[in-house]
């Protein structure tokens, strides 16, 4: 069976040759969505023959995500942010599954570990994490959500150890702005349905988050990184509550 893989992309310069050297040798399609990148992102990733390239304007992650899976032509799919890498272990499982008849499976979840400042982070949850990217095109559909959009299926769902690498944040800058936009679009998207938020959740909650990753998940194994990644953690959580509580406010 055919494996394609969908791709969306914005300023990913830095990141997508990484991506597609991983896959491009044992994927059928790559399939890229990409956002109008002012970078090198397109020239990068033409490179590699089985790329098709698309530019198209942003519309909210799920719909961004759908849009490229909706142009893949394999059976089976495997959805990947730009600044994801297929391990060796992964690679090998994903060409297994493809390749046989019958499968127990027509949707897995994927191990997630994470490098961050240039370090694989191993505790404070990080390293536990799966997303549900690849499947039979047929087995579901994808939801749209303004941040995370996930697959939305009705059959069994198997799980696969073997990794994918996620390149998180290469500096401080880069993680504040995504931070921002995420908690923007997601205190919008929640304020939409209706979704109250007091002002003790915008208190305690980001403190118990803290607690939860740098104490609860061992996050203090992961040294500097791990009190960095929970301190962040903190501020996630604040200013996600905070910009709902604010959205609550401007809808009395």
């Amino acid at each position: 069976m055919k494996l394609s893989v969908a791709i969306i992309a914005f300023n990913e310069a830095y990141n997508i040759s990484r991506t597609l050297e991983a896959i491009n040798d044992f994927v059928d399609e790559i399939i890229i969505v990409d956002s109008h990148s002012i970078d090198d992102t397109k020239l990068i990733a033409e490179k590699f023959s089985k790329v098709k390239f698309y530019t198209e304007d942003w519309k909210g992650y799920g719909l961004q995500k759908k849009s490229a899976i909706d142009k893949c032509n394999g059976e089976w799919i495997l959805v990947l942010d730009a600044d994801e890498e297929v391990s060796k272990e992964l690679k090998t499982v994903i060409k297994k599954i493809i390749h046989q008849v019958d499968n127990n499976f027509n949707v897995y979840r994927i191990r997630m570990v994470c490098n961050i400042l240039n370090r694989r982070i191993k505790f404070g949850g990080w390293s536990t994490t799966t997303k549900t990217i690849l499947f039979k095109k047929t087995s579901g559909e994808i939801k749209a959500k303004a941040v995370h959009e996930y697959w939305e299926t009705s059959e069994k769902v198997g799980y696969i150890k073997a990794p994918i690498i996620h390149y998180t944040y290469r500096n401080l800058d880069e993680h504040v702005s995504k931070m921002n936009s995420y908690t923007t679009n997601i205190a919008k998207e929640n304020a939409n349905s209706n979704k109250k938020i007091s002002l003790l959740k915008v208190f305690f909650a980001p403190i118990f988050q803290f607690l939860k990753m740098y104490v609860f998940r061992l996050g203090f194994l992961d040294g500097f990184r791990g009190f960095y990644l929970a301190v962040f953690c903190y501020f996630y959580f604040f200013l996600k509550y905070y910009k709902l509580y604010n959205e609550n406010l401007n809808q009395s």
